[in-house]
Formats: structure tokens, sequence, C-alpha cells
């Protein structure tokens, strides 16, 4: 199962979704059944393409958000695109990315999309999804509470987890409500003539683990653990992320800061999978011009890059070596994001302020100084629990080149 939630930024603050939640519940479901649920973090059109192409299609994909009406495409779903604001999706658009992997099944999770628009002359969006040639289209008939709709979600797929049909998922699911309202125009569910069978086979063992919680383990040629269980609630912030590293904004790369275990290296994680061209450089704790090189060495000797060799092994100064790379292989031939985790080791405190240490200066300054010579190509990502400065011919390098973004309690996240 493919999950997508949609949420953008500018549809008024009521209307943002507690899509995290809806993605725990359903994964603490079937986190230890029989459906492998995979997650587009994106919401967008284009992120839903990708994954859907690259996993080679699903028997399910379940698209969470809004949806509603607009006068030139009729019926509409409100997905996002990379940073975050409002793309009207219409069912032809949706169409259009999914067609060549059609799912068994489609759940249109948002409100009245099962719902024909009578003042212009349209059948729902989930009725037009079937009759392009998905096999069984869910929707909601009516407005649909956050809450309501998870618990559905969760029975629906708890259901089909255990070998169940969609029929059965169904009226299981409806029963959950009928305390509440009458279900039955609520969940809708449009299909063709094929037979209702089980999306799983009743009466396999269980499996032992779960792809979902395993994918995302470690940053690529690294230690750096970025995932243990569950999901990641930093959709926003990746988001910005994404602008920042996309080369809008001015900056040429990132500070995340915040508390121990507040999910830094998680966040820069999800960034790096976004931006799989880019070659990944991690160095952990406290830096040393011997670790610089040899990590930098290890990532040319590994893509074949005479050049970058030759700098490396000349007799120029550590600082040259840096902005020559930063000044050539970087800008043209590799595209890489160096990224300092865990960075507070190399910072001292003087004044309620944070510094770098002086064995610590030589060695981060070349890449500050360096990196927006690459016009965008490469970038620097910096985690630290602290906010700190680093003077050098009266500018403040990481607020000059670095966009902060100060992370809070998972509880805050948006």
């Amino acid at each position: 199962m493919l999950f997508m939630a949609c949420s953008p930024t500018d549809v008024g603050e009521k209307s943002v979704l507690d899509f995290e939640k809806e993605e725990e519940r359903i994964f603490s479901v079937i986190g230890t059944n029989n459906i492998d649920m995979r997650i587009e973090d994106t919401g967008s059109l284009q992120g839903l393409k990708q994954a859907n192409n690259k996993g080679g299609g699903f028997d399910i994909i379940h698209i969470t958000g809004h949806a509603g009406l607009d006068k030139d495409k009729g019926p509409v779903f409100y997905m996002e695109d990379e940073l975050g604001k409002r793309q009207k999706v219409s069912s032809d658009d949706l169409w259009g990315v999914i067609k060549d992997f059609p799912p068994r099944m489609l759940f249109l999770s948002g409100c009245l999309t099962g719902s024909a628009y009578e003042e212009a002359n349209s059948e729902s969006f989930a009725y037009k999804m079937a009759q392009k040639g998905v096999r069984w289209v869910l929707c909601w008939g009516l407005p649909v509470s956050d809450e309501g709709a998870t618990l559905v979600a969760a029975e629906i797929y708890r259901c089909l987890s255990i070998g169940k049909g969609i029929d059965h998922a169904v009226q299981s699911a409806r029963k959950l409500l009928e305390n509440r309202y009458h279900p039955w125009p609520l969940l809708r569910l449009f299909g063709d003539k094929s037979p209702i069978v089980p999306l799983v086979a009743p009466g396999l063992l269980v499996k032992k683990g779960s792809p979902v919680k395993l994918r995302h383990k470690t940053l690529k040629y690294s230690n750096v653990r970025v995932l243990e269980t569950g999901f990641v609630g930093r959709r926003r912030y990746v988001q910005r992320g994404v602008s920042v590293i996309r080369d809008r904004g001015g900056k040429c790369g990132l500070l995340v800061r915040g508390p121990a275990g507040i999910g830094k290296s998680c966040l820069v994680g999800k960034l790096v999978e976004r931006f799989r061209d880019k070659e990944l450089v991690v160095f952990h704790g406290v830096v040393s011009e011997a670790d610089v090189i040899l990590k930098l060495r290890n990532l040319l000797d590994r893509l074949g890059n005479k050049d970058g060799l030759k700098i490396l092994k000349s007799d120029d100064e550590y600082e040259q070596k840096i902005k020559a790379l930063f000044r050539t292989v970087f800008k043209g031939d590799i595209s890489t994001i160096i990224y300092f985790d865990d960075f507070e080791q190399n910072l001292y405190i003087h004044d309620n302020h944070y510094y770098l240490n002086s064995e610590a200066i030589d060695i981060i300054r070349p890449f500050l100084e360096a990196v927006d010579w690459t016009e965008g190509s490469s970038n620097v990502v910096i985690s630290s629990r602290y906010n700190f400065s680093l003077e050098h011919y009266g500018e403040d390098l990481p607020a000059a080149k670095l966009f902060a973004i100060g992370l809070k309690s998972s509880n805050d996240a948006q």
C-alpha cells in the first residue's frame, strides 16, 4: 500500500490535517500483518507519480486530504506543490500519473470525494476514477471528521491485512460509526464487475519485520541513525529545506538546531532522500583535518574523479584544497551535500553564546566561505543543539550562508 497525505498550507489554518497521526494509527494496525505500507511524504502529484513508478505499482493507493470543486477542472483533490502550497488535481490529472501502474484499490479519503456536483453537472471524483479503470474506489459521500476518517481507514486496512475482502472491510468499518451517524451514505464504494477477492491471502504467517520501520535506518555511506521506528512528522521543515537546497532564498545550506533527541538527523535524512542525485559526505562530532581529507578522498575515489584526487594529493594547504574542490569539482562534476552532524561537540559557550573551538575554526571556515561558489550544485548542512557564530572579515558565516531551522518537540511539528 502507498499512503499519501495532502495538507496544503494555504487552505486555512483549520484545514491543516494531523496526517502524521493517521499514518501512525494505520501503521500500528497493519505493521505486523501482511500489508507493506510505504509513505509518499511530499503530498504532491509528482511525488505520487515517482513513488508509484518506483514501486512498480501498488495494490492500494490511499490519498487523504481535502477535496473541492473547481469551475474549470470540476471535482478536484487539493494536493501540495514541493513548497507545500495548494495544487488542484482533477481526476484526469490523477489518472495521468497512476495509469501506467493503476492500483487495484484507491481510497480517496477526502470530504465529498464520492459526491456528485449538481451545480457543475459533474459526477463525483471517485466515480470518474472508477470509470477510468480503478477496480475499487473508496470515498466519502459527505463531510467527515479527521477522527472518523482515521478510525474507518484503520479498520478497512485491518480487515484487508488479515485476508478479508473489501466488502467485509467496508461493512466492518461502517459498524464503527453506526452509533454516531448513519454510515451508509457516508462511506461509499465504487467498482467494476470484477469479483471481490481478498488482496491478502488469509492464513499467511505474520511477517517478522516491517519494511517501513527499516527503510530509513541510516543515511547512505554513513552511520548516522535517521529513523528507528514510526514516521517523522516534519513535512513543513522538509519543505523549507528543499526550497533552500534547490537554490531558492539566497542561502547555500542549512543549520538544523534543537535539543538532543528532537529528530535533527531524521530531518536531514528526509532531505537527503529528496536529493538522490547529490552525493552525501557525513562528518560526525568533533571534526579534524585528517577525517575531512580521508572522507573526501573516499568519495572522489569511489566516483573515479581524478581532478579531485589530484587536488587532495597536492602540496597546497588544507584551506586551499577545500576551496579548490568547491571552485571546480563540487561545482560541475559532483553535486554534494556536506553534512556535519552533532556539531555542538565543536562549540564552547561564552556570555551565553556559542562559538567554534579554535581547532575547528580553520576546518569548517573554508566550507562556509566557498559553498556559494558552486551556484547551488553543492550544499553544506549542519545539525547542532545550539546556534553559533563564526566571524570572518566582519561577516557571521553561519548566519550569512545557512538557513536556520529550529526544531521543537514532535508534538509541535507541522
